[in-house]
């Protein structure tokens, strides 16, 4: 008897289509996981750049606005050669609300040379000083006189330590009279030294008290904020016998500038931080030297340590002051008050 076949029943176990499926959805899940941790990370990673960056710019303080209803100066870029550099190079410069019509009608203004610390940049006297904004609601008030503010790059390649003295690492006093020189032929200015003044912070601070005290025939007063006023046989003075060294530490060299200090005249404001005690010892020494030496010096400490904390807060005083020597210089010639 023939055998009859009997059909198989397909197994119930074996279901390929569900199994794709779940595979299908399984991967686009963690591709979306996947995205979303990207996402996340990319966020965070453009978050912290941009607190990173705006620390940077702005030393943790936010953007300095100039407030509604205050007429505001203008800030351009003063591109030159600098001959001592042998190479181009760039400053900011703060022009005050006005000043195109003021010289129109045949106004010029006195300048405030701005040096920058390190690490540092000129930028970071407008950024985190805040030095425009400050300079346009002191002349809406009429608490300064309008003036020219400028700041050039002391800057080699990317380190700024250049002492701004003529060292190993490049001549950036003479660099820093090829920007005055500069300034004088681009815009209106006053070109003698009772109406040239120069600061700056920390490396800047130095670097304005050595400036303006080896070249007391181009400035008329300086500024320290938290400088210092003598140097060491490193950085860009590494190698420089002791000669160079004494030339360049305005603690050293003071009294011998005396006879000239006393017939042309010098203003002079130093101040540190309260929590540098060391520093606010040299300051008085280096102070109680200028005064000697007769020139007409202050000194003080105020709140605050070695930062834009206490450059910042100081800056409105700095302007004021800066302004009230400039505007006397037109009744006495520059001789100390």
């Amino acid at each position: 008897m023939a055998e009859t076949a009997t059909p198989s029943t397909p197994s119930t176990a074996a279901t390929p289509p569900q199994a794709t499926g779940s595979a299908s959805a399984g991967r686009a899940r963690r591709i979306l996981v996947a995205a979303a941790v990207v996402a996340w990370l990319a966020a965070g990673a453009l978050a912290l750049w941009r607190y990173v960056d705006g620390y940077v710019v702005y030393r943790g303080f936010p953007p300095p606005v100039t407030p509604a209803g205050v007429s505001a100066g203008r800030v351009e870029k003063l591109r030159f050669f600098s001959p001592a550099l042998h190479q181009q190079s760039t400053a900011l410069v703060y022009l005050p609300p006005g000043y195109a019509r003021a010289v129109a009608r045949g106004r010029r203004f006195g300048v405030l040379y701005l040096l920058h610390g390190s690490p540092g940049a000129a930028a970071n006297i407008f950024n985190a000083g805040a030095v425009a904004r400050d300079a346009n609601i002191l002349v809406h008030a009429h608490r300064i006189g309008p003036l020219l503010l400028v700041a050039p790059y002391g800057l080699h390649g990317f380190r700024s330590d250049t002492e701004w003295a003529d060292g190993r690492r490049g001549p950036y006093e003479r660099y820093v009279l090829d920007a005055v020189r500069a300034t004088d032929a681009a815009f209106a200015t006053i070109p003698d030294r009772a109406h040239r003044v120069i600061a700056g912070d920390s490396e800047g601070g130095f670097g304005a008290a050595n400036i303006a005290l080896r070249n007391l025939r181009t400035f008329g007063g300086f500024e320290s904020w938290s400088g210092y006023f003598s140097q060491q046989p490193e950085g860009t003075f590494a190698g420089a016998d002791r000669a160079t060294i004494a030339a360049n530490s305005p603690s050293a060299y003071v009294p011998q500038l005396a006879p000239e200090i006393r017939r042309l005249g010098l203003r002079a404001y130093v101040y540190d931080g309260r929590h540098e005690r060391n520093a606010r010892v040299r300051m008085a020494a280096f102070a109680g030297e200028l005064a000697r030496a007769g020139a007409a010096v202050r000194s003080r400490a105020y709140p605050g340590g070695h930062d834009w904390a206490l450059w910042r807060a100081q800056m409105p005083h700095m302007l004021i002051l800066a302004s009230q020597w400039m505007r006397s210089a037109t009744h006495d010639q520059g001789r100390p008050r």
